[in-house]
């Protein structure tokens, strides 16, 4: 039997799975280095369901003047010991970078009253660590302000995108991802993805309090890369 016979076949370079903030800004940076077919394929909606749009965007940033030193160990100190501090230290040292590339695709973040320095507050739990206030775009604010205007610049870009589709899993054969398999939630068509490249950006797995936005926290993402071979690791 062909795959086209199981079910439609798409063969984009590199795959995304998730329209959230992880999986957009992937699309984004291979369509940058060159990438030329990038599809972000998402079980809701791309940008709009993900846990981030729910958020009030505030976030951290490590801006020039703070002491990254006393930033790290607040947050170890906050996390227990149990984070991957090389991590920590890598993701503030890259924060600055990250602020300016969201700027950039025309993200406002609030100032102080008649100054150029941005408006913050302190992160709560985490000591000197202080986060920005929430952004806007357009007429969005916070959380869906962010993810909107991530959404604008991936399709700017030309990154396509597959919506209501939700992957169950991912097809591995020798010790070698080949793509994804999954269904349409509506229709209920069969689809087969065969790509060069895959990254897994979706299906947070986490408390599940009584909040909105929860109820995409299935962890899917992880069982299947659990079955295809992937370690994890901070569970």
């Amino acid at each position: 039997m062909n795959i086209d016979e199981i079910g439609r076949l798409v063969e984009p370079d590199l795959l995304v799975l998730g329209g959230g903030l992880g999986g957009l800004f992937a699309a984004i940076r291979a369509r940058e280095m060159g990438v030329e077919d990038v599809l972000v394929v998402d079980k809701a909606a791309v940008g709009f369901t993900n846990r981030f749009h729910f958020a009030g965007g505030y976030t951290i940033f490590l801006l020039p003047g703070d002491d990254p030193e006393s930033w790290l160990k607040a947050f170890f100190k906050g996390q227990q010991g149990l984070c991957y501090q090389d991590k920590i230290e890598s993701l503030l040292a890259q924060s600055h970078e990250r602020l300016k590339e969201l700027e950039n695709i025309g993200l406002v973040y609030p100032r102080e009253p008649n100054s150029d320095q941005y408006a913050r507050m302190p992160s709560r739990g985490l000591g000197p660590v202080k986060m920005c206030l929430p952004p806007t775009f357009k007429n969005f604010e916070g959380g869906p302000a962010v993810t909107m205007a991530l959404r604008n610049a991936a399709q700017r870009l030309g990154v396509k995108f597959l919506e209501k589709v939700f992957i169950n899993d991912l097809v591995v054969e020798d010790n070698r991802l080949l793509g994804a398999v999954g269904c349409h939630r509506r229709t209920g068509e069969f689809y087969v993805f065969k790509c060069r490249a895959l990254v897994l950006a979706a299906g947070d797995c986490s408390f599940r309090g009584n909040y909105a936005g929860v109820a995409q926290m299935t962890g899917d993402t992880f069982s299947m890369a659990y079955r295809a071979g992937a370690d994890l690791a901070n569970m």
